[in-house]
């Protein structure tokens, strides 16, 4: 919530450095089991590291929430799969859920502040995680993107850059 409060202020520092990608949403799907002990997560990561450019403890923030967002709306027996690929000179990041889904004529607006669709009526909730998750990557130059249809699940995906030399010297 704070971050948040300052992210809408303009007083959200962004502090980006190169980390594993990989690393980062594997401890995160760790916690996540912890806590949701009910929860099946499949992981679905590539071989080797994918370095990425960014504020790990933002990306943090941002997977959490899609991760617990696919937990909670995917009823008694969740089963949710993450899954990291590369593409060129991007990382991308998808969680996917079998859950409740979103209606197709409220696709436009799940990102705005507040916003919670008809489906998670009786679903604790502020409608703020995907609006600060959004904000947080486009202040990465990055995308999430949603594909959901209701009763069959939702697929979300954001993507990063792929950190280079000159990035991790800067940062340095």
């Amino acid at each position: 919530m704070l971050n948040a409060a300052k992210l809408d202020a303009g007083r959200l520092e962004l502090n980006p450095t190169s980390c594993s990608l990989v690393d980062l949403v594997a401890e995160i799907c760790d916690r996540q089991r912890e806590v949701s002990t009910h929860a099946e997560i499949r992981l679905n990561l590539p071989d080797g590291p994918v370095q990425v450019f960014c504020d790990s403890i933002l990306i943090e923030q941002v997977v959490i929430n899609l991760l617990s967002n696919a937990v909670k709306y995917s009823g008694d027996n969740p089963v949710v799969e993450v899954k990291i690929w590369t593409e060129g000179s991007r990382a991308f990041c998808s969680v996917r859920d079998w859950g409740i889904g979103i209606p197709a004529d409220e696709m436009s607006k799940i990102f705005e502040r507040f916003y919670r669709a008809r489906t998670a009526t009786g679903i604790a909730g502020t409608g703020i995680g995907l609006n600060f998750a959004q904000k947080i990557m486009h202040l990465h130059g990055g995308e999430i993107q949603v594909e959901s249809y209701e009763a069959a699940g939702s697929l979300f995906t954001f993507d990063l850059p792929i950190s280079n030399v000159d990035q991790a010297q800067q940062a340095a």
